[in-house]
């Protein structure tokens, strides 16, 4: 007998999908005083009192978006000694081959604790990649060049086929 995949399976399936990567992560990361969660409305709150070009509202709406039409997202909130220090959303590709990061936001960098949170962002992704299937990361549109260049230190290259925007990927590293 056919079962019919509705879009709530769908969401359950990734669900536990991103539950076992924030416990795999949180393992991780268990002696360093860092964790993770999912972006959760802790996270949201102080998320949207952050500087950034984002009005607060908007990760009200885009989280809200996220969530009600990407049942593959991945969505994580990464804290230290429970401050948080950086947000990030992101889902596969359209194929399915990729993930991508559409969306990272860190706190302001006086209030990190010289903690770099991109190779921890990144760990996650390859982590969740490797687990829904994919088989490289995407970044989308960065802002500027100096975080084109940030990414390019950490493995992504610039895409050839669309000159007009600016993708960058790499493999996934595990």
């Amino acid at each position: 007998m056919n079962q019919i995949i509705t879009r709530e399976v769908v969401e359950q399936v990734y669900a536990q999908h991103r539950a076992d990567l924030i416990q795999a992560m949180n393992l991780s990361l268990l002696e360093s005083g860092l964790s993770v969660t999912t972006f959760d409305q802790d996270a949201l709150d102080v998320a949207a009192r952050w500087p950034n070009y984002w009005q607060p509202s908007s990760w009200v709406k885009e989280l809200e978006i996220y969530r009600r039409t990407k049942p593959k997202r991945i969505e994580l909130a990464f804290w230290m000694d429970q401050e948080l220090l950086a947000v990030t959303l992101g889902h596969p590709t359209r194929h399915g081959t990729g993930l991508r990061l559409n969306l990272v936001q860190a706190t302001p960098e006086s209030k990190r604790k010289n903690r770099k949170v991109l190779p921890m962002i990144l760990t996650a992704y390859d982590l969740y990649a490797v687990m829904i299937g994919c088989n490289h990361i995407r970044v989308v549109n960065p802002l500027n060049e100096q975080l084109v260049k940030l990414y390019c230190e950490h493995g992504f290259s610039r895409l050839r086929r669309n000159p007009a925007h600016i993708f960058q990927t790499r493999k996934v590293c595990i």
